[in-house]
């Protein structure tokens, strides 16, 4: 059976947008416990929205465009990037309140589905194997982005991986794989090193779980197919928050519509 997963980088936009709400609660949630934190981030070009309401027992002083800019930093949206986090300009919008946090926490209940996968173990995080593999992927590409061979580039990214599962077996069979590059590198360099990180990790996959099975050389393996990717980030593509959550922590297969 054809299996599909598909995973974005830290860079791409959605990915940012959850990030930036994410950081922002930790933070919130530091100076109170039991505050009450709803945050929605949007970017596109320079420009980074943020709306919603936190309700905190005393009055926050933590600087939320430092936080920001202190997390597009660790990303790797910095000075020689098309994206650098210094010319965001930062919208406040959340609607920021003293008070008892209680009274807000104590009546909002938003509904959610859980969803488990019988079958799977724990050398697949208890995930399907197609998303699991689609996340080793996505890790190794990041490290590489940050001390190996694609130390530089990126981060804006996404990856689609396409598996056969059967009989206890699985065998990959396409691998597509969207890049940002700095436009100073050969493109036939960058897609040849991004290879290499691919093979790397399927590599350490089958010797990990004997599951995986095929060579590397049976993968049809395709590495920015439209060509160059330069302008990565909120220059090309708006981002939301919340449209990259189902899919990172279940997979494909939840129905989300």
């Amino acid at each position: 059976m054809k299996r599909y997963s598909e995973v974005v980088l830290n860079g791409h936009p959605d990915k940012f947008c959850d990030l930036v709400a994410d950081r922002l609660v930790r933070e919130i949630c530091k100076s109170d416990p039991a505050a009450y934190a709803q945050i929605e981030v949007a970017v596109w070009s320079d420009m980074i929205f943020l709306t919603g309401g936190v309700v905190t027992g005393t009055r926050l002083s933590f600087p939320v465009e430092e936080v920001i800019r202190e997390l597009g930093r660790e990303i790797g949206y910095m000075a020689g990037n098309h994206i650098d986090v210094e010319r965001y300009r930062v919208m406040d919008h959340v609607c920021w309140l003293t008070g008892d946090p209680g009274q807000w926490t104590g009546f909002v209940n938003d509904q959610c589905i859980v969803t488990g996968y019988a079958g799977y173990d724990s050398e697949t995080g208890f995930l399907p194997p197609e998303h699991f593999c689609a996340w080793h992927f996505r890790d190794k590409l990041i490290k590489s982005l940050h001390e190996g061979p694609l130390e530089g580039q990126g981060p804006d990214g996404k990856i689609l991986v396409v598996m056969d599962e059967g009989h206890g077996e699985w065998g990959l069979a396409k691998v597509l794989v969207t890049l940002q590059q700095q436009e100073r590198v050969s493109f036939i360099d960058f897609t040849g090193a991004v290879d290499e990180v691919l093979r790397d990790a399927w590599r350490e996959l089958r010797l990990k779980d004997r599951r995986w099975q095929g060579e590397w050389e049976d993968v049809v393996v395709l590495v920015n197919r439209n060509g160059p990717l330069v302008d990565g980030g909120s220059d090309g593509d708006n981002g939301q928050t919340g449209r990259k959550l189902v899919m990172d922590y279940y997979g494909p297969r939840v129905l989300v519509g």
